[in-house]
């Protein structure tokens, strides 16, 4: 499917065709397609160009600048939602990061199309840039932030906003509040070190570590070379903080000891 997709795109003149083609050529999630969404990205077709904004991103694990510049450029077309796809691509689906990057995420805040300002304001959330907060703080005071929105609220974990964050149902801002809450924050890095400590006393020899994402919230303990993971919040919630608990739960998981709840 993607030999024969990429072979009619480079001959294809019909917009409606060439935009089908770069949502098939999406689906696939492949690196090849890549340079046939290039060509396709300054097409003078709004659907076209909305196309290659949608689901270019699937293709890129690791985008190169081609394709950055290809998405900074979408960012600033004329179209709403042609921005707002490319914006959500470079703030939320790609894990990159630079001044080039930032610049265009900032450049969306004067944006008259709400989504694609949203999209913007997030993506600089989830890159921890303080200057972001207020915008932040004015999108939850709105009353309308949702769904992955508070998970880059909680990269940005700004004491400043867990006021906002309290207006909301719990069970949505969990994860938000405990990384914008200092209390909270604290006593979870407090039982990440407890908790490596009880895993080096029940089980000395394994090989085992505690990490946080740059793009998200959160510390997860990995072990076996990365190959099994555990998340400390997690852990935390389901041991009520005990961490010499939770080293027996991991040592069960382990196939070494105490496995129950």
């Amino acid at each position: 499917m993607l030999i024969a997709a990429l072979d009619l795109a480079a001959s294809e003149i019909d917009h409606r065709v060439l935009a089908s083609l770069a949502r098939m050529l999406g689906t696939t999630q492949d690196k090849r397609a890549i340079p046939a969404f290039l060509r396709l990205a300054d097409h003078p077709d709004e659907d076209v160009r909305f196309s290659v904004a949608r689901w270019m991103p699937a293709c890129c694990e690791a985008p190169g600048d081609e394709v950055l510049n290809a998405l900074v450029t979408l960012s600033t077309d004329a179209d709403d939602d042609v921005r707002d796809w490319a914006t959500f691509a470079l703030g939320t689906s790609l894990e990159v990061d630079g001044p080039a990057i930032r610049a265009a995420l900032w450049a969306r805040l004067d944006d008259v199309f709400a989504e694609a300002r949203e999209e913007a304001i997030l993506g600089l959330a989830r890159r921890r840039d303080p200057r972001i907060t207020t915008h932040v703080a004015e999108l939850l005071d709105q009353g309308s932030v949702a769904g992955h929105a508070f998970s880059a609220i909680a990269c940005l974990g700004d004491p400043a906003l867990v006021p906002y964050l309290q207006e909301y149902e719990e069970e949505d801002v969990s994860e938000a509040l405990r990384e914008c809450d200092p209390k909270a924050r604290a006593a979870r890095d407090d039982f990440a070190a407890q908790l490596i400590e009880a895993v080096h006393a029940r089980l000395p020899d394994l090989d085992f570590g505690v990490y946080g994402e740059r793009f998200e919230a959160g510390l997860t303990l990995t072990a076996r070379r990365n190959q099994l993971h555990w998340s400390v919040e997690m852990l935390l919630d389901r041991v009520a903080g005990d961490a010499v608990r939770a080293a027996g739960l991991i040592a069960g998981d382990l196939g070494g000891g105490e496995s129950g709840s």
